[in-house]
């Protein structure tokens, strides 16, 4: 059976530099701890993933489609379709100050949150920082070996891998004749909460109606929206995955 865009699949891969050794993310566990990628605490599982909805990085995603379930094969990523190119407006210099400030020593190689954006220190010169915020991998070709493992047909399990995807957790889903109640302890955003009904209606069409009841206290608070209805048809998904959960989902 070939893959096609918008089914679920769980696979399992191994994502390296290509041309290296060098692993930076997989499904599986006993290759996470032969490349010291191991993670206290991390899943080690087969991914389910919905294709052409941006879970993997835009050359993986694209590969899936037309692949055979049960066969392994190796994509070759060039970086604009994986991380992208490096950026050089994404070196910048910071002052020596602004870590003094929040009590950390600067060194090459730290990795540093800076006004929210995630970068590295690539070098300390007197009272000036050089820190790259460039993805650790923008730049270089990727290479993924992977298996896509089945087609899931699991109603639940689609709309948990959806939620997840949105980076949505600690929550209860339940579907029932079409009906899916998604149980969570506090609200989320409106704008989230449109958007994915509006990706996930067109993707799973089966589903009728969609519930989200917020739990506080053991109190419910149910706000419920109809999978179909026109006027929550708005929502566009910026969402891409980095890897799994690991160093590269956009796997």
């Amino acid at each position: 059976m070939a893959i096609k865009k918008h089914d679920f699949v769980e696979i399992e891969y191994i994502g390296a530099l290509k041309g290296e050794k060098e692993v930076f993310d997989t499904t599986k566990e006993d290759v996470a701890k032969k490349h010291d990628l191991y993670r206290e605490g991390a899943s080690y599982a087969p991914l389910v993933v919905c294709v052409g909805e941006q879970f993997l990085i835009k050359g993986l995603d694209d590969f899936l489609i037309g692949k055979e379930i049960g066969k392994e094969y190796t994509a070759d990523i060039l970086p604009e379709q994986g991380f992208g190119r490096k950026d050089a407006k994404l070196l910048q210099m910071i002052p020596a100050g602004k870590f003094r400030q929040s009590e950390v020593q600067p060194f090459p190689g730290l990795q540093v949150n800076i006004d929210g954006a995630i970068g590295m220190i690539k070098t300390v010169s007197g009272g000036r920082v050089m820190v790259d915020f460039n993805h650790p991998l923008a730049g270089r070709e990727l290479s993924y070996t992977f298996t896509a493992l089945s087609i899931v047909d699991d109603e639940k399990r689609k709309v948990d891998a959806y939620l997840k995807h949105l980076g949505l957790d600690n929550i209860d889903v339940s579907v029932d004749g079409g009906v899916v109640t998604i149980r969570m302890l506090r609200k989320i955003d409106d704008a989230i909460e449109k958007e994915f009904i509006e990706r996930i209606k067109g993707i799973i069409p089966s589903l009728r109606e969609i519930k989200f009841v917020e739990e506080k206290g053991g109190q419910e608070k149910e706000g419920e929206r109809d999978a179909h209805s026109p006027e929550h048809g708005k929502g566009q998904s910026n969402a891409g995955h980095e890897g799994h959960g690991h160093e590269g989902h956009q796997h």
